[in-house]
């Protein structure tokens, strides 16, 4: 015969040691919303399972409630994790009215004399919860493995790990929620199929699951956002320098080797000095962003633009003739303008230069063509786009 305490006792230690592994990777990786909502959740388990020792006690009227409404709130805060890995929160308009009705069925259901009082409310949101968790898990596991990469491989087993843990925790919930309202928890029915000895170990199983899955996506996550540090623009999100030419110098072999039209065109802000002096940096700062915004709102798949410094952005456009990337250019620029119209007093333009992808030229040399014409555009009176070695202006 298990006794009840003990493995209560067991699956404390359990929680709680796999809390001080979450906060010891939390604190490593800054603070990861998963990790926090996850440690969060063990605490809320560890209470409601030390809450429930206090079963056959005077204190059970009181215990009883309390540890069901701790153990939704702990089913809560899973979810509230998986849905963290997309910025996503959960409503208080579900939290509070799902942790609400465990304490009043508990209060309700006379747990002084009934262990199980608002069991049937317990196990339905409990497992409701965490089922809901691990559907955010699939979805996520689904869309990253539609979008497969050799980089995120690890990250899809984690996101699976923690899918299969979350729906094991449902599945095993739904059925003894199945056998509580057939025959109630003294069956042998219940017993054998949900039985304190049984729930033990599925928890303590998918929290180890679980707590290594949130672990590694946390590490995922804090490794992705050192990766974005390093190639992108910490101002306007598009890529840095160094990323920015190892791309645009992959982007013009590859279009060499398809022989498919490319063009460069490098492009900055018409009197962006004017803007820092009489407006301050903060204003500036803002052009800029919105300038990349408008970049990148013109460009298509596998095709890049990025920050050389300053007010200078370069992007690359493939299967296009040079016509066809000066137009864009000058879509920028008007989606730019717009975008700031009424907002934003004497708000700058832009200039950009175009230069062809002449097959064997190095990015060295034809980005030095399209600086030149877009020397050619300052010199025309800003506020337009020259393409390099044409014989009159495009706008």
């Amino acid at each position: 015969m298990i006794d009840p305490m003990s493995v209560r006792l067991a699956l404390a230690i359990v929680v709680g040691l796999a809390a001080v592994h979450t906060v010891i990777v939390l604190r490593r990786t800054s603070g990861a919303p998963i990790l926090t909502w996850w440690a969060r959740a063990l605490v809320a388990y560890g209470v409601s399972t030390v809450l429930f020792m206090g079963n056959g006690s005077a204190a059970q009227a009181v215990t009883v409630p309390l540890a069901n409404t701790t153990g939704v709130i702990g089913g809560l805060m899973v979810l509230r994790a998986a849905r963290s890995l997309r910025g996503a929160s959960v409503s208080r308009w579900v939290a509070i009215p799902l942790a609400a009705g465990a304490l009043l069925t508990g209060v309700l259901g006379d747990p002084g004399h009934h262990t199980w009082a608002g069991g049937a409310y317990f196990l339905g949101a409990m497992g409701g919860a965490v089922g809901a968790a691990g559907a955010e898990m699939w979805r996520m596991w689904l869309a990253e493995r539609r979008a497969a990469t050799g980089s995120n491989g690890s990250r899809r087993g984690a996101l699976l790990t923690f899918a299969v843990a979350a729906t094991v925790y449902a599945v095993f919930y739904a059925v003894r929620l199945l056998a509580f309202i057939a025959q109630g928890p003294d069956s042998e029915l219940f017993q054998t199929v949900g039985g304190t000895g049984q729930t033990t170990l599925v928890l303590i199983a998918t929290v180890t699951a679980v707590t290594l899955a949130a672990a590694h996506l946390a590490e995922a996550g804090q490794r992705e956002e050192l990766r974005l540090r390093a190639t992108t623009d910490d101002l306007t999100g598009v890529l840095g320098r160094a990323e920015l030419l190892a791309r645009a110098d992959a982007l013009l072999t590859d279009a060499a080797r398809r022989a498919v039209g490319c063009a460069v065109v490098v492009s900055d802000l018409d009197f962006f000095k004017r803007v820092n002096d009489t407006r301050g940096h903060a204003e500036g700062d803002k052009a800029l962003v919105a300038f990349a915004r408008a970049w990148q709102a013109e460009l298509g798949d596998g095709e890049v633009v990025g920050r050389l410094g300053g007010d200078e952005f370069v992007a690359v456009m493939v299967d296009v003739t040079v016509a066809e990337a000066a137009a864009r250019a000058d879509a920028v620029t008007r989606r730019f303008v717009a975008s700031q119209a009424g907002t934003v007093p004497d708000a700058p333009t832009a200039s950009h230069g175009v230069a062809p992808a002449t097959p064997g030229d190095t990015l060295e040399a034809i980005l030095g063509r399209a600086d030149d014409a877009l020397y050619e555009a300052k010199a025309a009176g800003r506020n337009t786009v020259r393409i390099h070695g044409a014989a009159r202006p495009t706008a």
